[in-house]
């Protein structure tokens, strides 16, 4: 249903801990539409303070899982995501800069896919040092 953005980011936040056991995490991207509504929160224009850190830790903890690394491939959600990922590394919040770079990493390591698309962006190794040295 319709809710407001601190709503949706104290549900992103639930789906975040429910997620880090295994079997909720699978059955949890198994659910009809489930990543999709993550990454429509991480990449909302009008996303209020605390929803897309808690999208984007969701979606971290959920890409850990390869069952959820495919279907964000399958369904074309992490070309989506991706340049949002890249502009939160180099503009966003602290909090939003370690869960995007978090959510590439986990992703990365789950599928080659995500790994290919993540390691052919040309900026992000440059923005990644830019990071380290605060």
């Amino acid at each position: 249903g319709e809710c407001g953005g601190a709503d949706r980011a104290r549900a992103c936040t639930l789906i975040y801990y429910v997620s880090m056991t295994t079997l909720a995490n699978a059955e949890f991207g198994s659910q009809p539409g489930a990543l999709e509504r993550l990454v429509d929160a991480a990449c909302s224009e009008g996303a209020q303070e605390g929803e897309v850190e808690s999208a984007l830790a969701a979606i971290g903890v959920l890409a850990c899982n390869k069952v959820n690394s495919d279907k964000l491939n399958v369904h074309g959600l992490i070309e989506k995501l991706l340049p949002t990922l890249l502009r939160l590394v180099e503009h966003g919040t602290e909090a939003q800069r370690v869960n995007a770079i978090v959510c590439m990493w986990n992703g990365a390591s789950t599928s080659p896919q995500t790994k290919a698309l993540v390691g052919a962006q040309p900026r992000l190794l440059s923005l990644l040092v830019a990071a380290l040295r605060g």
